[in-house]
């Protein structure tokens, strides 16, 4: 499934706010509740997602170096497995 530019970028900020919202609403109803931990837990779980999505396009979209710019054998050899 294809999504527009803008609701694909705004993805990791959707699961953001998502998990901030459960969240909020879980420390809301408090912890005397029986259900309050998986709202926790499912609230870090979106945390985390949105975060792992944002690590993810950061790692794909950075500049690289052009191999063999003034760069070492060793760093050479090491790019190779990374």
């Amino acid at each position: 499934m294809w999504l527009p530019h803008r609701l694909y970028e705004a993805v990791p900020k959707i699961f953001f706010a998502v998990g901030g919202s459960i969240l909020a609403g879980a420390l809301y109803i408090g912890f005397a509740s029986r259900s309050a931990p998986f709202y926790v837990f499912v609230a870090l779980g979106c945390i985390a997602y949105g975060a792992s999505i944002m690590w993810l396009r950061y790692r794909y979209r950075r500049p690289r170096p052009s191999p063999g710019v003034d760069e070492s054998p060793i760093e050479s050899a090491a790019r190779k497995f990374h």
